[in-house]
């Protein structure tokens, strides 16, 4: 019988992903077998074969590894007859024998690799500009390129997009959210992300016009060097939200509709900014981010393109001299390794202490496109990513009370992400681009028809509430960074854009919830070092789940009553139970 499990450090030692040149031990029991050798490779690489040295117990051997990029690795046992026993993984990442199995992975990273110890144990709130908080209910003053309707109800519904949908706004400004800096403390908040701020023809403002300005709609640059001065001052980083695969159709670059004069690259083949795009036939056969002709796509490697977002005084630099602590990278998964490392070294030596944040809806690691391997988290791209897979896994165990599927679904990424990672994933429930964890956790099958003005009956809301603060209480105690997604803390419903972008209902904020994530904030600002520590999966059988950050216990309980219980060394209880 063959023993080995990657998931154990009494196999591996240490566990997870691996600094290059780190030491590495690797441990088997082998029945009666003779001889164990272990065959590693890098992913597009030749196998090297290694003999582990024999042990009163088993085999084992240290190694260590320079090549960053995902390894895999395989054993051979040789018995004494001289007979081969080829050795693969298990689902559970147990040792199978037999031919042509999967191997183990892990990854190797950059030996200098870190990530900014400041956001470690913090508390992320995403804003979304338009929406979030305005300080007049007239139409705002400053000239804008383009039609813009303007919703003086806050109450209003947002427009479908092809009935207005992009161009509605509510007039949500900079000087609202400087406003609303105390609310955001009170949450335990630290750290602010927006959504796309620079001067843009659609609300989104994922459709750039001029990157070296604000939208007029949101205040002045001046009022953003303002915002962030103060943000600084009462502990706030603030990070922006970069869109750098594609820019709008109606922008200066482009100029599609002639609002910035004669020129740009629709107008003019000999435009500066022509190269920036790739025309099949001039001038309306261009390509476009996902076939939607308002966003021309941009070739990232353009020498000038290049240069204007990641050279010295272009647009990383400029914001961040003006106050951005890091970049949110919107498709980073589209956006080419060159330019993602002319981004970082660019970003760094700004500001070391900034964060990049790329956005991937998958494991970072193991996500491949355009046909090759993505190297996001090696150490010479991004610091941190979207963890869309826990949000998945926290929906998931919510819905069918899996506690070892989670559990598994975790450690995956804790193994595969490199360790300065862990502590600045970006950890969601909601986002602009998915329903809100309300809707998500408590609405039936709802037709497209029915989706605006949708939500959940009392008797529904009060059951997808309690649910909601379980999710929570998953979130903010998982290693990385929980994002609070404006208003879900006020209990804010709604399916997928634009029903998930309403203004911040405040009118109607659900009290007890809100209590909620304030105690939440709260607990772990005082237990901050805490919550930097690994996470210890103790036990996922029978329905339960107990986990430990330091001397933070959780525990979950999918079966009746429901709870999750948090406890603190202090004493401190906190319990979500579904009534």
């Amino acid at each position: 019988m063959f023993e080995f499990n990657c998931l154990q450090k009494e196999y591996v030692c240490p566990r997870g992903a691996l600094r290059a040149g780190q030491n590495v031990r690797f441990f088997c029991r082998a029945g009666d077998a003779a001889r164990v050798r272990i065959v590693c490779a890098p992913e597009d690489g030749k196998e090297a074969t290694y003999e582990m040295q024999k042990e009163p117990d088993g085999f084992s051997i240290t190694l260590s590894f320079e090549r960053i990029g995902l390894w895999f690795y395989r054993f051979e046992a040789i018995l004494p007859d001289g007979s081969f026993r080829f050795i693969g993984r298990g689902d559970d990442g147990s040792a199978v024998v037999g031919d042509w199995l999967p191997r183990w992975q892990f990854t190797v990273y950059a030996a200098d690799f870190t990530t900014p110890d400041k956001y470690a144990g913090g508390i992320m709130y995403q804003i979304f500009p338009d929406r979030f908080a305005r300080v007049s209910d007239e139409r705002p003053a400053a000239a804008v390129k383009g039609e813009r309707t303007f919703h003086r109800d806050l109450r209003d519904l947002p427009c479908r997009y092809g009935e207005g949908g992009g161009t509605d706004f509510y007039g949500g400004s900079l000087e609202g959210v400087r406003r609303k800096l105390p609310y955001l403390r009170s949450l335990g908040v630290d750290i602010l992300y927006f959504n796309p701020v620079f001067e843009s023809a659609e609300n989104h403002r994922y459709s750039t016009s001029d990157y070296l300005s604000l939208d007029p709609w949101l205040g002045s640059e001046a009022e953003f060097v303002a915002f962030c001065d103060e943000a600084h001052k009462m502990g706030f980083s603030v990070l922006l939200d970069g869109v750098f695969s594609h820019t709008g159709a109606d922008s200066v670059y482009f100029n599609k509709y002639g609002h910035y004069g004669t020129g740009g690259a629709y107008r003019d083949p000999r435009s500066p900014y022509a190269a920036w795009y790739d025309f099949e036939e001039y001038p309306d056969g261009y390509a476009c981010w996902w076939g939607f002709p308002n966003l021309p796509n941009v070739r990232e490697t353009d020498p000038s393109y290049l240069s204007f977002i990641t050279g010295k005084d272009g647009v990383l630099e400029h914001w961040q001299r003006r106050g951005a602590d890091g970049w949110r990278l919107d498709v980073a998964d589209e956006l080419p390794d060159r330019f993602l490392e002319a981004l970082r070294d660019r970003v760094k030596t700004q500001d070391p202490d900034a964060l990049i944040i790329g956005e991937v809806w998958e494991n970072a690691v193991r996500k491949v496109s355009y046909g090759a391997r993505r190297r996001f988290l090696l150490g010479h791209q991004c610091d941190s990513v979207m963890n869309y897979p826990w949000r998945t896994a926290i929906i998931d165990l919510l819905k069918d009370g899996d506690t070892a599927l989670f559990a598994a679904r975790v450690r995956e990424i804790c193994d595969d992400y490199p360790a300065p990672v862990l502590n600045v994933l970006m950890n969601l429930l909601s986002s602009h681009d998915r329903e809100r964890i309300l809707t998500a956790l408590g609405a039936p099958r709802v037709p497209d028809a029915a989706q605006p003005g949708y939500r959940l009956p009392r008797a529904e809301y009060l059951q997808a509430r309690e649910l909601a603060m379980k999710a929570a209480m998953l979130q903010f105690t998982l290693p990385g960074i929980p994002c609070i997604y404006y208003g879900d803390e006020i209990g804010m419903q709604g399916f997928k854009d634009p029903w998930n972008r309403a203004f911040f209902a405040e009118w109607e904020a659900d009290e007890t919830l809100l209590a909620f994530y304030r105690s939440l904030g709260a607990l772990r600002q005082k237990y901050r070092t805490e919550f930097t520590q690994e996470i210890d999966i103790r036990e996922t059988r029978g329905g339960r789940l107990v986990y430990t950050r330091g001397s933070i216990c959780v525990c979950f309980n999918a079966d009746p009553p429901g709870e999750v219980l948090l406890s603190s060394p202090d004493g401190t209880l906190m319990i979500a139970k579904l009534s």
